[in-house]
């Protein structure tokens, strides 16, 4: 099963790999820099329309980010769903994006920002794990769901509103300062790849376990 699985998806396994070796070799080819000025002017953009309001908004909306809404999800659906697949499915799904998330920061190893407006997490700053898991989490949760209704209307509703989202836990983490503009960026590129290599998976090998 594991060899028909990484047959399957290697490509997906090569792209997270070949990423984050380019990640990883921005400092000694010199491009480690020019990002980092880049950075500083998107903070330096966001400082411009800081202000109370807009702060509680986003101090909010990074909680659906956290941990504790994707458990309270698997739970539900553990307890009240006949079909354990889904909770199965969310639960290896999420572990495997909070995996990715903490294997690339240690490779990569990349400081916080200096300045934020929540107290900075003791882990390091590449990619946003918020982001990260959070489109693995929430992706995958469209998925399952999307092969439970029929109402296409509703389907294109749900899409609106999980991306709408992510967009803003995604910006959240830039506006409270605990995240580079490319921290997020590489969060949403693993995570993007990370939730179409499972939902494959789950396509391929346990679509009728939903049914």
């Amino acid at each position: 099963m594991i060899k028909k699985v990484i047959k399957e998806n290697w490509k997906y396994l090569l792209a997270i790999i070949l990423f984050i070796l380019l990640v990883a070799l921005t400092k000694p080819l010199g491009f480690y820099g020019k990002i980092l000025n880049m950075d500083y002017r998107v903070i330096l953009a966001i400082n411009n329309i800081i202000d109370s309001r807009l702060t509680a908004l986003f101090k909010f909306i990074t909680l659906f980010g956290d941990w504790y809404l994707p458990i309270f999800i698997i739970c539900i659906t553990f307890l009240f769903l006949k079909n354990k697949s889904y909770s199965i499915i969310l639960t290896i799904n999420y572990l495997l994006g909070i995996l990715l998330s903490v294997t690339t920061k240690l490779i990569i190893s990349r400081p916080r920002p200096n300045y934020s407006i929540i107290p900075t997490p003791d882990n390091y700053s590449f990619p946003s794990g918020h982001t990260l898991t959070s489109i693995v989490f929430y992706g995958m949760l469209y998925y399952l769901i999307s092969q439970t209704i029929k109402n296409e209307i509703l389907k294109l509703t749900l899409f609106i509103f999980l991306t709408f989202l992510l967009i803003l836990i995604s910006f959240s983490r830039i506006y409270l300062g605990v995240h580079y503009f490319t921290d997020v960026l590489g969060g949403i590129i693993l995570g993007s790849i990370l939730v179409a290599q499972n939902i494959n998976i789950v396509r391929k090998n346990y679509i009728n376990e939903l049914k």
